[in-house]
């Protein structure tokens, strides 16, 4: 798998977490069912936006400090996310 490939991987499955925990929330808010029925489930959501969270911050912390690790190639990837959506 190429370095493209796995990024827009790793891209899908932070998306579909996101979707994950989203879901979850608009249920219970619209009263689908109650948090308290499904605690499993609101466990897994909870853990990952937890990970979201983390993911964001370190990814935040890449891009402003240029000495952090892997600087150069997480601005690539995002340069080349922006050139692909025309910004």
């Amino acid at each position: 798998m190429t370095a493209n490939g796995k990024a827009a991987a790793a891209a899908g499955v932070w998306l579909l977490a996101l979707g994950y925990v989203g879901l979850y929330v608009y249920c219970a808010a619209i009263g689908f069912f109650s948090p308290g029925e499904m605690v499993g489930f609101g466990i897994v959501a909870a853990v990952l936006a937890v990970l979201f969270v983390v993911r964001a911050v370190r990814v935040m912390h890449t891009i402003r400090h240029h000495d952090a690790p892997h600087h150069t190639e997480t601005m690539r990837a995002l340069h080349r996310q922006r050139e692909l959506r025309g910004f």
